[in-house]
């Protein structure tokens, strides 16, 4: 790794103790970091979630990402998103991570979110809290910002301990065949998108993302990043394609990536999507048939994983033969402050009381989660007031009685993000508590149960 001790007086963060200091990164230090990263990470057996890979090598298409990142060329994303700690006896970098503000969408309301990214640790600086140190200053960062999210997609538990929970999904998937298709083809062609199509790529993905209750918003400007921004070798480059009518009319778009270093025979759809209207039995056999003849490895690609969450207009029409859906992972998520995001997204809670049996709504469901807790008031069906709610402590006896629901830690995230139902989280956790059948049913009429897909910004 290369020195980046000249950078010691700027933008210090702090003094970690022990020779080391923690800084922003800066454009000085790109190639360092680009060669930090490349050789503590690689890409897994899942296909997209990163590792960690010590001195087992390098991965190009870390260091690629990373330098897209440092360069400037995303215009809310700079060297100083990224956190650096330094050793300063020897001027290497031993541990990083960035941060990444973007906008997703709840059920069609917009939020602002900080991604956490990149979190490498050399092996030899490992158990220090150098990544607790980092994920404290970004997460200031954030609240800077205004952002009222953050998330971080990463190993199994690991984030919990800084007050993250798994509760969006990530990463879901299904399998078809092509030799299994039988179905005639020959009406869709397929070319790679250009900056021209970058109005009915924008509009056709705004479409589609009102199927799922949280998505990531993607303008015309992140559109084009994803066209011509990422450099060539990325872990996160996508080939993007027009599908389209032979009589040239756009029929969607088509985004694909290899699904692993490791296996060859087997390709990843990561984006397919279609103009409303447009038949997905008719396009999806075509798709198979691209995949296999366009993308295969030397002509012997059979599997082609689409990649599109737990639930997507195409699986219907993939070969069930090739088994169940693959399990999805999740992504970690911390919510700073709950009362102001029930407040932001307010208008979606009084739209689905008024969609409801529960039409007309009055009355407030005060929600414990143990140390803290929410109080949600409504009358006539709109949402009146949210405010922060504990038992006063001379109650403190008589909390099971006081309080309409527990969900003890973070376990209430997986509800308010629709990974998981009312009644799959109380059957999980026993101290999940809910007081009467009247506040199961007002919770389940809030926070239903409902498919997410993130493409997050990264």
């Amino acid at each position: 790794m290369n020195s980046v001790s000249q950078h010691i007086d700027d933008d210090t963060l702090g003094d970690i103790g022990d020779g080391l200091v923690v800084r922003r990164g800066s454009v000085a230090d790109t190639e360092a970091l680009a060669d930090f990263q490349a050789s503590e990470w690689k890409y897994g057996s899942r296909g997209d979630e990163p590792e960690s890979k010590g001195e087992q090598g390098k991965d190009d298409s870390i260091s690629v990402w990373t330098r897209d990142l440092m360069s400037g060329s995303l215009s809310n994303v700079s060297p100083s998103d990224f956190t650096i700690v330094e050793d300063t006896r020897t001027g290497q970098i031993v541990s990083s991570l960035n941060l990444i503000s973007q906008i997703w969408s709840y059920d069609g309301i917009h939020f602002p979110v900080g991604r956490i990214e990149l979190v490498a640790t050399h092996p030899d600086y490992r158990r220090r809290g150098l990544v607790r140190s980092q994920i404290n200053i970004v997460q200031e960062w954030s609240a800077e910002r205004g952002e009222l999210l953050l998330g971080i997609t990463g190993i199994p538990w690991f984030y919990r301990q800084f007050g993250y929970e798994m509760a969006l999904e990530q990463n879901g998937s299904k399998f078809g065949e092509s030799a299994d298709i039988q179905t005639e083809t020959q009406g869709y062609k397929f070319r790679p998108a250009v900056e021209a199509d970058l109005d009915n790529l924008t509009k056709i993905y705004k479409s589609a993302m009102e199927r799922y209750l949280v998505s990531s918003v993607r303008d015309k400007y992140l559109w084009k990043y994803e066209l011509v921004g990422r450099s060539k070798g990325s872990a996160h480059r996508h080939e993007i394609l027009i599908i389209e009518r032979t009589d040239g009319d756009s029929a969607g778009y088509l985004m694909h990536q290899k699904a692993s270093d490791v296996d060859t025979k087997s390709r990843r759809v990561t984006g397919y999507e279609l103009v409303d209207g447009v038949s997905w039995q008719d396009v999806t056999p075509a798709v198979l048939e691209y995949m296999q003849r366009d993308v295969g490895h030397d002509g012997d690609t059979r599997r082609i994983q689409f990649s599109l969450g737990t639930s997507h207009p195409s699986y219907d029409f993939l070969d069930d033969s090739q088994g169940k859906p693959i399990r999805p992972y999740a992504w970690y998520l911390r919510v700073p402050d709950m009362v102001s995001f029930l407040r932001h997204i307010g208008s979606v809670l009084e739209s689905r009381i008024e969609k409801s049996h529960m039409n007309g709504y009055t009355g407030d469901i005060k929600i414990s989660f143990v140390g803290d807790g929410v109080r949600i008031q409504f009358e006539m069906g709109q949402l009146v007031g949210v405010c922060r709610w504990i038992p006063e402590q001379s109650d403190s006896r008589l909390a099971p009685k006081v309080r309409d629901a527990m969900y003890p830690g973070l376990t209430f995230l997986q509800v308010l993000f629709g990974f998981r139902s009312v009644d799959e989280i109380e059957y999980a956790f026993p101290d999940c508590i809910l007081t009467s059948d009247q506040t199961r049913q007002i919770l389940d009429v809030m926070f239903p149960k409902n498919a997410s897909w993130m493409w997050g910004l990264e």
